[in-house]
């Protein structure tokens, strides 16, 4: 069904549909005598307080003939434990009203002051054996034998922007002082006090805005290097100048959609194309770009689930070179925090989802 489409009267034995017209038609779904729901990426029902996971939730438990249930995803967490309830809401294994009783097992919170934050997580082998009876998880490697291995090569460079860019982490850290109290600073975890920081994205794109150079001067033709590269960068201007520079096409939430195919086309069969310009939210997913083999962050996404998905739009099937993953860290900025905060989530989800917290890729 297209988005402008009404249903039928009569629904068919398998029907199809975008997460946001579940919402939309929720009346007539729950009538229609559904036995079964599968929801694929369902990660996307990750936030009790979203319209389409309330939807997709009143439609699961709208009656007990939909017995069967049935949840598809590679990244059932794409950031914090907490993001699994609503799925085990959806399987049956939770009831709606137990979110907190979930969040005081397995969440860590302090009180600083009037206020009750976050600190950490706890009781986390216990919630992968609880989800354990009811999953099937196959990690690439598992299934895809034949893909080359995938390299991490991090680059930690000085900024063109250095004094701009501390003067502003010097004024937030005071706003937050002054906001909070320099003892509730003192407080907060390393973790948490990273996510406040990544919070401000002013701090994030001023550190990509001082690694356009370096990027610039790391990407060498392909004909010297041997390597087509997949650039990502959050903030457009950031792509805009690389792109300028070196020439390649450029893939961002603006691109026209009767254009994107096209783009990813000719980038895959032309070898004089040796750089692809995208930002991680238009080309991190759904596309594929194996004719590259490596990968070059100017700055990282929010979450561990998004870094992942732009990594394997060249580490996928039909890949037959080593895969390089580059991401460039502007040394004594935001960078440095954002990178072991991924790591540590990583390590996070591993031990809920897989039972241990190396590498899944």
């Amino acid at each position: 069904l297209e988005s402008g489409d009404d249903l039928p009267r009569q629904l068919p034995d398998w029907t199809i549909l975008t997460y946001g017209m579940v919402s939309h038609f929720l009346e007539k779904l729950k009538g229609a005598g559904f036995k079964s729901l599968v929801l694929d990426e369902a990660h996307y029902i990750k936030n009790l307080s979203a319209k389409r996971t309330q939807a997709v939730l009143q439609l699961a438990t709208s009656t007990e003939a939909i017995a069967s249930r049935l949840a598809v995803t590679g990244t059932p967490i794409t950031n914090r434990p907490p993001e699994l309830f609503p799925l085990l809401v959806f399987l049956g294994k939770k009831q709606r009203n137990e979110e907190s009783a979930f969040l005081e097992r397995y969440t860590i919170r302090a009180q600083t002051g009037e206020q009750r934050i976050f600190v950490g997580y706890q009781h986390l082998d216990e919630l992968h054996a609880s989800i354990k009876p009811f999953t099937l998880r196959r990690l690439k490697r598992d299934v895809l034998t034949q893909l080359p291995p995938k390299v991490y090569r991090p680059i930690y460079t000085a900024i063109t922007n250095a004094a701009e860019y501390h003067k502003a982490e010097v004024d937030f850290l005071e706003w937050l002082r002054l906001t909070v109290g320099d003892e509730a600073v003192e407080r907060i975890e390393f973790s948490v006090r990273a996510q406040i920081l990544v919070q401000l994205n002013y701090l994030r794109q001023l550190a990509a805005r001082g690694k356009i150079q370096p990027v610039a001067d790391f990407l060498r033709p392909c004909g010297e290097t041997g390597h087509k590269v997949l650039v990502f960068s959050n903030f457009l201007e950031v792509l805009e100048k690389l792109q300028a520079q070196k020439g390649g096409p450029l893939y961002t939430g603006a691109t026209p959609r009767e254009e994107r195919n096209e783009i990813v086309k000719r980038f895959q069969s032309s070898p004089n194309e040796c750089f692809f310009f995208g930002s991680i939210g238009a080309a991190g997913t759904g596309i594929t770009l194996t004719a590259a083999d490596r990968v070059v962050f100017v700055d990282l996404p929010w979450t561990p689930a998004a870094k992942s998905q732009a990594e394997d739009r060249i580490h996928r099937i039909g890949q037959t070179k080593p895969v390089e993953i580059v991401p460039f860290l502007a040394q004594g900025t935001v960078d440095e925090r954002i990178m072991q905060l991924i790591s540590d989530k990583e390590k996070i989800i591993g031990q809920v989802i897989d039972g241990f917290d190396a590498d899944r890729a």
